[in-house]
């Protein structure tokens, strides 16, 4: 009741998100030596979603994370590309003051069945695109539960 009262998610709530920062410091800071000005992470995550790796190719970085039924989802982060952030978009959401996009896909020739994502600009002046995809389709994994994640990319300093 208090949690409803103060706006804030229940354990059962699709949007309940884990408190602490979901990437561990020593990580972050790995990440911020090799991706510069690229260098973006989750502020909060799904409940019941760890950490599992990274990887930084030039011009993207990818963090993924896992929870015990062995689902993924990734958070990558790329130069926009297009001319606007809201190409491809299915829906768009409004989470923790963000405009966040979602769209699904059946195409098997891609990783994730949907994603959520937003844009930023980087401390160098470009536009970065912050995407949280995923294989589970949208009936097993809400998609704004991955704008959730979307909404709460941050820049690692």
């Amino acid at each position: 009741m208090l949690l409803a009262l103060l706006g804030l998610p229940g354990a059962g709530s699709a949007l309940a998100f884990m408190p602490s920062h979901p990437v561990p410091a020593a990580v972050e800071r790995q990440i911020a030596k090799r991706a510069g000005l690229e260098s973006y992470s989750p502020a909060r995550m799904m409940t019941g979603w760890h950490y599992l790796r990274w990887q930084y190719v030039p011009g993207e970085l990818r963090i993924w994370f896992t929870n015990r039924s062995n689902w993924q989802v990734k958070f990558d982060v790329t130069p926009l590309l297009t001319k606007t952030c809201a190409a491809g978009k299915q829906q768009t959401f409004q989470l923790a003051g963000n405009k966040v996009y979602w769209s699904q896909s059946t195409d098997p020739s891609v990783d994730y069945q949907q994603q959520a994502w937003r844009c930023v600009k980087s401390p160098s002046g470009r536009w970065m695109r912050i995407v949280v995809s995923s294989p589970v389709s949208a009936t097993r994994l809400a998609g704004v539960d991955l704008g959730g994640v979307a909404a709460a990319g941050r820049l690692i300093r």
